[in-house]
């Protein structure tokens, strides 16, 4: 149920000590027993936060109306909190969670609110694709292999390891390549698509996507 983000919704707390022993809780206990349960959630997590109720699978917990008034983080005075959580989770996820992660945020929200399974009607989804822009766009969610030095060189009982280094720079190379091929190959066209709907509907969120747009080129400039 809903159990899960209940936990995670804590990490927003006032105060310090609730949310150290969310945090040692989460990351001593929880992921050590599921350590997948932060990829597991997150597409869950952006409609549970953003209370869409409108997607065929997403967001279908039964909730009563004064738990969800209790724990609401729905709204534009919300969005910090939500995006604490949000990174909280991608900073818990590996390299493979954080590229399965983007694809289906693209996937199942962005390609959806183009074809329809998202629709575009109301302030929930109106906040539902922002947040997932704003997610798809933060720093949080690019992959830790990709953001080290290709030139650092470790070393073994005091000696450089440079064989260690040039197997970590051709890994480095070919997890790049195989990025590069799924931005351009999957992601890009979502992204293209959903501006041209989102120009003709004339929405606000144009600009949002603009943001993630000069993402995609700042890292992906001569593929683009």
């Amino acid at each position: 149920g809903s159990l899960f983000f209940r936990i995670l919704q804590t990490l927003s707390d006032e105060s310090e000590e609730i949310f150290n022993l969310t945090t040692f809780y989460i990351q001593q206990r929880l992921l050590k027993r599921k350590p997948k349960v932060m990829y597991s959630h997150f597409i869950e997590a952006i409609f549970h936060f953003n209370e869409y109720k409108d997607h065929q699978s997403y967001n279908k917990f039964i909730v009563s109306d004064h738990e969800r008034q209790l724990f609401s983080l729905v709204g534009t005075r919300n969005k910090s909190a939500r995006m604490k959580l949000y990174k909280f989770m991608l900073e818990h996820m590996t390299d493979e969670q954080r590229f399965q992660t983007t694809f289906k945020l693209c996937k199942d929200i962005l390609q959806g609110a183009v074809e329809g399974s998202v629709k575009l009607t109301g302030k929930e989804s109106n906040e539902l694709l922002q947040d997932t822009l704003a997610c798809l766009a933060c720093d949080e969610i690019k992959l830790v292999s990709l953001k080290n030095r290709q030139d650092e060189v470790g070393e073994l009982d005091g000696v450089p390891d440079v064989e260690g280094a040039v197997v970590s720079a051709v890994k480095k190379a070919i997890i790049s390549q195989h990025v590069k091929t799924n931005v351009i190959e999957n992601i890009v066209p979502i992204v293209i698509a959903l501006k041209r709907k989102l120009e003709e509907m004339r929405s606000p969120i144009i600009d949002d996507l603009m943001s993630y747009l000069r993402e995609i080129m700042k890292d992906y400039k001569n593929e683009v």
